[in-house]
């Protein structure tokens, strides 16, 4: 399976300057500009993929995880706190089976969603300089093309 992913990632779909990430693993896509990257990486066991960019700092991971445990979003909620501890939240969304917290920690913002599907938790991490608000636009546009195979968002 890990052949595939590799495969299709590296017949990259450019379209007007963005790129289409997919994994294969745990099924899902999405887009991104690739001019705002300077390392892209792939997890090595074919989780999903961190986009960064040194100057000004941003990290966006986009990737899957098997919910072993069966944690519920509460749960999920209180781990993304614990570790942003002492953040303002700036905004807190919560539905049936997602959630999203974002907020200002340590003169960054940073983009948690979580995304249950069966036993997947599909997530998306974006951590990125206060005064870069562009960067908050990109994670926008990542978030509203990811596509889980088989589910509409």
């Amino acid at each position: 399976m890990r052949g595939i992913a590799a495969a299709i990632a590296a017949a990259l779909c450019l379209q007007g300057g963005s790129v289409t990430y997919v994994n294969a693993r745990f099924g899902f896509a999405f887009n991104y500009p690739r001019a705002v990257f300077t390392e892209i990486r792939e997890g090595d066991c074919g989780d999903g993929i961190a986009l960064s960019a040194d100057s000004p700092f941003f990290l966006c991971r986009v990737y899957g995880s098997y919910n072993v445990f069966k944690e519920g979003l509460s749960t999920m909620r209180r781990r993304i706190l614990v570790a942003m501890e002492g953040a303002v939240i700036t905004r807190e969304c919560r539905h049936e089976n997602w959630l999203v917290i974002t907020g200002r920690h340590r003169g960054m913002v940073f983009y948690r969603k979580r995304l249950l599907r069966g036993d997947t938790v599909y997530s998306v991490d974006a951590t990125y300089d206060a005064k870069t608000p562009r960067y908050g636009r990109v994670v926008d546009g990542i978030v509203q093309s990811l596509n889980i195979c088989g589910y509409d968002l």
